[in-house]
C-alpha cells in the first residue's frame, strides 16, 4: 500500500472517529458540563487537526475526499460518539500520521 493512501487513511479514520464527539459544540442547547469536558476537547482538536492536514497535505481535492470519506466513516459511530474508546482511537489514528510524516 503506497505511503500517502496509508496517511490518508489515517486521517480518514481520525475524522470518522472524532466527528460526532465534535458535533456538540456547534449545539446552542448542549449542556456546558458536555461542552467542557476532555473528551469534547481531544475529539475536537483531533478533528480540526486531521481536516487540516488533509487540506494542508494532499491538496483541495484530495483533502475534500479525505473529508467527505471521513465524514461518511462517521456515520457508523453515530451511535458511540462519546465513547472513550472511541475518541482514544481517533487520537492514536491522528499520532500515527504524524509519526509516518
Amino acid at each position: 500500500m503506497p505511503a500517502n493512501l496509508v496517511n490518508e487513511l489515517l486521517l480518514v479514520f481520525s475524522i470518522g472517529l472524532s466527528w460526532n464527539a465534535f458535533i456538540p459544540v456547534f449545539d446552542p442547547k448542549a449542556p456546558a458540563q458536555l461542552l467542557l469536558s476532555f473528551k469534547t476537547s481531544l475529539a475536537s482538536s483531533v478533528a480540526v487537526a486531521a481536516i487540516g492536514f488533509g487540506f494542508l497535505y494532499y491538496g483541495p481535492i484530495s483533502g475534500s475526499v479525505v473529508l467527505g470519506i471521513g465524514l461518511g466513516f462517521s456515520r457508523l459511530w453515530a451511535s458511540k460518539a462519546t465513547d472513550p474508546a472511541i475518541i482514544m482511537l481517533s487520537s492514536m489514528s491522528m499520532l500515527l500520521f504524524l509519526a509516518r510524516l
